[in-house]
């Protein structure tokens, strides 16, 4: 069995929007954190390599279709959030990967 629960949302990209996911096995209690985006036609699940490392590749995993499923049941609709949410501001990550450098 699978949950997902959406963290927060990061924020609009070109034409989609990106949100924080956690995804938890209860069965493994196996938990961690993804990104999903999605437009009016399309998502993408992404977890880091070091998931993948443990899962192996998410779009070949037997609960993938399930995933991204309760991705869709669970985020605000695109046509409601679209319009409302701000682009996603990346200079919080930069600064915390590039603490000396001035992202202004």
């Amino acid at each position: 069995m699978v949950d997902v629960s959406i963290i927060k949302y990061l924020g609009r990209v070109g034409e989609g929007i990106i949100a924080l996911i956690n995804i938890n096995f209860l069965n493994d209690e196996f938990t961690f954190d993804a990104t999903f985006y999605y437009t009016d036609t399309e998502m993408i699940l992404t977890v880091s390599d070091e998931v993948e490392e443990v899962i192996g590749d998410i779009k070949q995993h037997p609960n993938y279709t399930e995933i991204l499923k309760l991705c869709l049941k669970k985020v605000v609709p695109y046509n409601e959030m679209i319009n409302s949410i701000d682009p996603l501001d990346v200079k919080p990550y930069l600064k915390a990967i590039f603490p000396d450098e001035n992202f202004e």
